[in-house]
């Protein structure tokens, strides 16, 4: 122990406490892209994530709640502009095609081909350093070219919403959870 000379004390504690909150935000960096997606009110657009989206809360919002109503509840108020799961919407589409013109799967990439074979796609711009992706944008249905990476995975499940968008299958519930 030494002594401090005056304020030393409370300066090392406010140098102390700068640390551990800094600490903490590397570590919880997430919840802010969390919390900006939720201030934005923007969608969130997964395929097949309900899990997903039950983990990331669970992982960055709280506990869950016991309920399905309260687990609604904290998905409309994490998520004010909504969760779109591509997977649910094309099992939802009329005709009981999945989402696809002529019938076929729901799995992603068969939802990316319908789209695209239906010329209901957008044709994505490509980051810097993303450009191998578009060779795998433009392989055969079942190749393997970038699947089930994180950036790739993403990028087709825009361009199949855009495409079920384009179809008129990305409306809402309109009620709200029950409370």
């Amino acid at each position: 122990l030494t002594r401090a000379p005056p304020g030393g004390a409370a300066a090392a504690a406010t140098a102390r406490a700068a640390e551990w909150e800094a600490d903490i935000r590397a570590t919880a960096g997430f919840v802010a892209a969390f919390e900006a997606v939720r201030d934005a009110g923007a969608p969130v657009v997964v395929h097949n994530g309900g899990g997903d989206v039950a983990h990331c809360l669970a992982a960055f919002a709280g506990r869950l709640p016991p309920s399905l109503p309260a687990f609604k509840a904290m998905v409309d108020a994490w998520f004010p502009g909504g969760v779109y799961d591509t997977k649910a919407m094309a099992e939802a589409a009329p005709h009981g095609d999945g989402g696809r013109r002529g019938g076929g799967g729901t799995s992603l990439r068969a939802l990316f081909d319908s789209v695209v074979e239906a010329g209901d796609a957008v044709t994505p711009t490509l980051a810097p350093g993303c450009e191998r992706y578009a060779v795998a944008l433009a392989s055969a249905a079942g190749t393997d070219a970038g699947e089930h990476e994180a950036g790739f995975d993403a990028l087709l499940t825009a361009v199949a919403f855009a495409g079920l968008a384009a179809r008129g299958m990305a409306a809402r519930d309109p009620a709200p959870a029950p409370a």
